[in-house]
C-alpha cells in the first residue's frame, strides 16, 4: 500500500489515481490518502473537510460536494449527480450529493430532504419515488413506490402518502379503505384485472375492460356524488349504487331489478332511476316526460308510463284516459312547465296555465268552444279545435297557443 504521507507528495491526478490508497481531491487539485484509510471513526472523518461519513457502509469516504461534474461524482459509490430533472425538482441546480441511503439513518432527517423518502418496512432512506424514471427502479422500491402503468411514472404508494381518511381523499389516485383504515390505490388507477379483484372497493367492468369503483362500498355521500359512475339513493337510508344505465342494458333486466330503483325509458332505450327516488321537486321536474311531482316533494311515474288501461288510469286523480289514442295521459292541470305542457299532445299553454286543447276540453259543445278565443268550431267537422284566426291583436295572437304573428 501507500502511506498517507506518500500520497500528498504525488503530483498529478493520473499518478494519484493509480495509487491504490490515494485519491485526487478535485477541490484543491491535490493528492490525499483515501478517506477510508485516513479516518477510522465518524468524528475524525467529519472533521476532515474533504471527507464525509457513509452511514450505510459505516466508513469514511470522499465528500460528494467536492465533485464539480457528473463524471467525478459518479466515481464515488455513495454519491449521485443530482439535477432538477432527475430529482423531481427537489433541487434547483445540479450538484453532487450523498445518496439518501448513505446520508440518513432515521425517518425525520430522511424525509426532511426533498430528494428522499423513508422506507419504514426496510428501515432505510431511499430516493423519492417521483425521481425514479423506470419501472424496474420503481419496483425495486416497492415498499414505498408504485408504478403507474397508465402514466408510465413512479408514484408514492397511497399508504405511504397518507395516513388518514382526510389526507387520503385529497390524493387523486387514492381512496380510503374503511375496512382496513388505510389509504389504497384508487380503482381508476388500477390497470390489471387481478389487482382490481383484490380490492373489494373495485370491480372489473368487462364491457370497457377497466377497473371501476364498486359504488355499493362507498359510505360517504359526497364521495358517491363525486364519482361519475355512482348515484346516491335513499332506500330509505343512504346507499351508493352504480348508475342505472351502467347496471342494466335492456328493458327486461332494468324493469325486473329486485331493488325496484330503476325503470326503462322506451323512447331513449336506456335504464333510468325510478321516479319515486327523485325525492325533490327539482329532480322530479328534471325528468318531465317519465315522472310527475305530487305533494310537497313526492315524485311518481307519469300517467303514460304508469297505467296501460282505462280503469286504473281514471282512478288516478292526476290522470285521464285518452280514448282516441288508447293511452293514459297526465291531466294538463297537473303540468306546471310550459315546455312539458306543449309537448303533451292533449294540452295547450294558455295565459300561464296548462289546459286541455280545444278538442279535448269542449268536444262537440259548440257554445263552450266558441267562448275560448283559442278555439273554433268548424261546421264541417262538428268538433271544437284550436285556431289562430280569432285573435286579431298582435298581443292576443302572441299569447294564443300554437300561434305566432306573421
Amino acid at each position: 500500500g501507500t502511506c498517507g504521507a506518500a500520497c500528498t507528495k504525488i503530483m498529478g491526478q493520473t499518478t494519484c489515481d493509480g495509487a491504490s490508497a490515494c485519491e485526487w481531491n478535485v477541490a484543491d487539485g491535490k493528492c490525499y490518502q483515501l478517506c477510508r484509510y485516513a479516518h477510522s471513526s465518524e468524528t475524525s472523518c467529519k472533521a476532515d473537510s474533504r471527507c464525509t461519513w457513509d452511514n450505510q457502509g459505516r466508513r469514511c469516504t470522499q465528500d460528494c460536494q467536492a465533485a464539480t461534474n457528473a463524471g467525478n461524482c459518479t466515481q464515488v459509490s455513495i454519491c449521485d449527480w443530482v439535477t432538477p430533472q432527475n430529482s423531481a425538482n427537489a433541487v434547483t441546480s445540479a450538484a453532487c450529493m450523498q445518496k439518501c441511503d448513505s446520508a440518513y439513518l432515521d425517518k425525520a432527517s430522511c424525509n426532511a430532504d426533498k430528494r428522499c423518502l423513508w422506507d419504514s418496512t426496510n428501515g432505510v432512506c431511499r430516493k423519492t419515488c417521483e425521481a425514479l424514471s423506470t419501472d424496474s427502479q420503481c419496483v425495486a422500491s416497492g415498499a414505498i413506490c408504485l408504478w403507474n402503468e397508465g402514466l408510465r411514472t413512479c408514484q408514492k404508494r397511497c399508504d405511504v402518502a397518507a395516513d388518514s381518511g382526510t389526507s387520503c381523499q385529497t390524493l387523486p389516485n387514492c381512496m380510503w379503505d374503511s375496512d382496513t383504515s388505510g389509504c389504497v390505490r384508487a380503482c381508476n388507477n388500477t390497470y390489471t384485472r387481478d389487482a382490481c379483484a383484490a380490492n373489494t372497493y373495485c370491480r372489473w367492468d368487462t364491457s370497457d375492460n377497466l377497473c371501476v369503483t364498486n359504488c355499493r362500498r362507498i359510505t360517504d355521500q359526497s364521495k358517491c356524488d363525486a364519482d361519475p359512475r355512482c348515484l346516491s339513493e335513499w332506500l330509505p337510508g343512504f346507499e351508493c349504487v352504480t348508475k342505472p344505465y351502467l347496471r342494466f342494458k335492456n328493458k327486461e333486466t332494468c324493469n325486473g331489478n329486485p331493488m325496484n330503483d330503476t325503470m326503462w325509458d322506451p323512447v331513449l332505450r336506456v335504464c333510468k332511476q325510478s321516479c319515486h327516488l327523485q325525492n325533490t321537486t327539482a329532480l322530479c321536474s328534471a325528468e318531465p316526460r317519465m315522472c310527475r311531482p305530487y305533494g310537497a316533494s313526492g315524485c311518481q311515474k307519469a300517467c303514460e308510463y304508469k297505467y296501460a288501461e282505462s280503469t286504473t288510469c281514471s282512478a288516478d286523480g292526476g290522470c285521464y284516459w285518452d280514448a282516441p289514442r288508447s293511452s293514459c295521459v297526465t291531466k294538463c292541470s297537473q303540468i306546471a312547465a310550459q315546455a312539458t305542457c306543449e309537448s303533451n299532445p292533449t294540452c295547450m299553454y294558455q295565459n300561464g296555465t296548462c289546459t286541455l286543447r280545444c278538442k279535448y276540453a269542449y268536444g262537440t259543445d259548440k257554445s263552450e268552444c266558441e267562448k275560448n278565443t283559442a278555439c273554433t268550431f268548424p261546421t264541417a267537422t262538428g268538433e271544437c279545435e284550436n285556431t289562430c284566426d280569432k285573435p286579431t291583436a298582435t298581443g292576443a295572437c302572441a299569447t294564443t297557443p300554437f300561434c305566432y304573428v306573421s
